[in-house]
C-alpha cells in the first residue's frame, strides 16, 4: 500500500513539474554504478575483510533517524532507526520527506517532515494527505510555514540514507582464508531495495594448484599471493 502511495505521488509530482507551475520540485532516482577496484591495480586484503564490491543500481536520497526526537509544536515523534525518503523539495530547495512503513506508529494520516537542506534539521511537519491534495490542486502548502529552525536540538537527529529501488544489485567478495592450496572466499549478493543485508551468500573454494586466475560473477582475478591472514591480487577484467 505504501509503495502504491509513493508511486501515485511521484506521478502527480511529475505532472505538475511538466506543467511548470508548482512550488514543489519532483525528485528522481540517482544512478549508482561503482566499485572499489581498478583494473590491474594491486590490492591487499586481510582475512575477514571485503576484497571486492560492485554495485549497479538506482537510489533515492533520504535520512535515517539517529535518536528519538519530539518535533516542537507537533504531536509527532521520530524514532531511532526509522527512515524518511526525499520525495520533493520546496521552492527554496528544502526537503519534503516521506517516512518508511515503520515510521508512523499508527499515527494517521501519515505525516511528511520538512528538512533544512543545509543543516538537515527538522523544522516542520505536514499532513501528507494535505500535501497530496495541494499538489493535485496546485496549492502552495508551504506558504505560512516558519522557515526558521524552530528547535536547534534537532541538529544531528538525521543522517543521510540511500533508498535503492527495484532492479538494483550489488555483489561483495570477502576473503575467508586459505587451507593448503585451497583459497576460500565468500560471495554476497544484494538485490533490489535492500543493500545492507545479503539476499544470497555463497562460500567459494578455488584450487590454486590448478590456476591462480579465478572468476567470480564476471570478475576475473589474478591471485598474486595468499596466506591464511591476507591476500594480494589484481582484477584483470570486470566483464565490461
Amino acid at each position: 500500500m505504501k509503495s502504491i502511495l509513493v508511486f501515485i505521488l511521484s506521478l502527480m509530482l511529475l505532472l505538475v513539474w511538466i506543467l511548470g507551475c508548482s512550488p514543489v520540485t519532483v525528485v528522481r532516482p540517482n544512478r549508482d554504478v561503482s566499485n572499489n577496484f581498478n583494473i590491474n591495480e594491486l590490492k591487499e586484503t586481510k582475512v575477514g575483510e571485503i576484497m571486492l564490491s560492485k554495485i549497479d543500481g538506482k537510489y533515492m536520497n533520504g535520512f535515517e533517524v539517529r535518536n528519538d526526537f519530539q518535533i516542537k509544536d507537533h504531536n509527532v515523534k521520530v524514532i531511532f532507526g526509522h527512515k524518511f525518503r526525499i520525495i520533493g523539495t520546496t521552492a527554496n530547495g528544502d526537503y519534503v520527506c516521506l517516512g518508511d512503513d515503520e515510521s508512523y506508529n499508527d499515527q494517521k494520516p501519515p505525516y511528511c517532515i520538512v528538512v533544512n537542506k543545509d543543516t538537515s534539521q527538522i523544522y516542520s511537519v505536514i499532513n501528507c494527505s494535505s500535501y497530496y491534495s495541494a499538489i493535485r490542486d496546485n496549492e502552495d502548502i508551504f506558504k505560512g510555514i516558519d522557515m526558521k529552525l524552530p528547535n536547534p536540538s534537532s541538529l544531528d537527529i538525521l543522517k543521510p540514507y540511500r533508498f535503492y529501488v527495484k532492479g538494483s544489485n550489488k555483489i561483495e567478495v570477502a576473503y575467508t582464508g586459505k587451507s593448503g592450496k585451497i583459497l576460500k572466499l565468500q560471495l554476497r549478493e544484494f538485490l533490489n531495495e535492500n543493500m545492507r543485508t545479503p539476499s544470497n551468500t555463497q562460500d567459494l573454494s578455488f584450487d590454486l594448484s590448478e590456476s591462480k586466475t579465478i572468476s567470480i560473477k564476471n570478475l576475473v582475478i589474478d591471485v598474486i599471493e595468499a596466506t591464511n591472514s591476507k591476500i594480494k591480487y589484481k582484477v584483470i577484467s570486470a566483464g565490461e
